[in-house]
């Protein structure tokens, strides 16, 4: 017959309050942290951040040190985040290094395609020369330059 019901007068249990607090928390002390220190109320997979998450490890599990688990989790996650930066940072090269590689790519490309051109344009006038006037000798052929080089070598690999 008696039920108890409590009611909530301050809202201190409610977690969705907790995101609120800790947004206010995070602007409090970023007001007196220098940028380099700045804190972040969001999980690191809102922020976007590549790192995995460390656990609490309390005082007691820290005056243990090294006998602790958390203490030992904590040391491993660490050891692995150093190596997924590692990892990253040298992606970040390789992907720096092939942008670099496709520039220089579309510029022998568009090279090649300028000289392919002008062979064709020069062999053209030959042609109406040959048509139009007397008979002369053949033009020397041009002396093969880098993008003829490359452009060899690419049809010799496709073959």
């Amino acid at each position: 017959m008696w039920q108890r019901t409590t009611e909530s007068y301050t809202d201190w249990n409610d977690r969705n309050n907790a995101e609120i607090w800790r947004k206010s928390w995070a602007e409090s002390c970023n007001q007196y942290l220098a940028p380099d220190n700045k804190i972040d109320h969001r999980s690191y997979e809102r922020q976007g951040v590549e790192q995995i998450p460390t656990i609490h490890e309390g005082h007691v599990a820290r005056e243990m040190g090294d006998r602790s688990e958390r203490v030992q989790t904590n040391i491993d996650i660490k050891a692995s985040n150093r190596e997924l930066s590692s990892l990253s940072a040298t992606i970040a090269k390789i992907q720096e290094e092939a942008r670099k590689l496709f520039r220089q790519i579309a510029e022998l490309t568009e090279l090649i395609r300028k000289r392919a051109q002008e062979k064709a344009e020069a062999k053209r006038q030959v042609e109406q020369l040959a048509q139009t006037g007397p008979a002369q000798p053949e033009p020397a052929e041009p002396t093969p330059n880098v993008a003829d080089n490359f452009l060899k070598q690419l049809n010799a690999d496709k073959a």
